[in-house]
């Protein structure tokens, strides 16, 4: 045989042998640990509903908190509503009290020149004539 090929074989019952040492480790291992295997799996799957329980529990808080957050939030809604309509009464009262100024400025000016007119033809009737 060629010394490759016997290199190979070696190698490949090395693999074989340590594969199998590695089986027959493991296995007895495994026998010898049953019990405590179990009993840490047990601990594992308890341990695990306490973590889930405990988180059930803060996500209950927090949709608690998030609704009383969405309450809030509605009732400043409302207000900012309420102060809406507000503000737009508010503003219908200011253009109205702006077109009320308008109108009395122009009252004004008319009256101001009525007076005006009245006083020239006061002054135009005082005037002595000449004859």
């Amino acid at each position: 045989m060629d010394e490759n090929k016997k290199t190979m074989l070696l190698y490949i019952g090395i693999i074989i042998l340590a594969i199998t040492c590695f089986y027959l480790l493991f296995s007895i291992y495994h026998d010898d640990h049953d019990s405590g295997t179990v009993q840490q799996i047990e601990r594992d799957i308890s341990g695990a509903e306490q973590h889930q329980q405990s988180a059930i529990d803060r996500l209950g808080k927090l949709s608690d908190d998030i609704g009383t957050t969405a309450s809030e939030v509605g009732g400043i809604s409302d207000s900012v509503g309420g102060s809406a309509a507000e503000i737009g009464s508010t503003a219908e009262r200011i253009g109205a009290d702006q077109a009320r100024i308008a109108t009395s400025a122009r009252l004004i000016a008319e009256g101001q020149g009525i007076i005006r007119d009245i006083q020239e033809s006061n002054q135009q009737k005082n005037k002595p004539t000449k004859d």
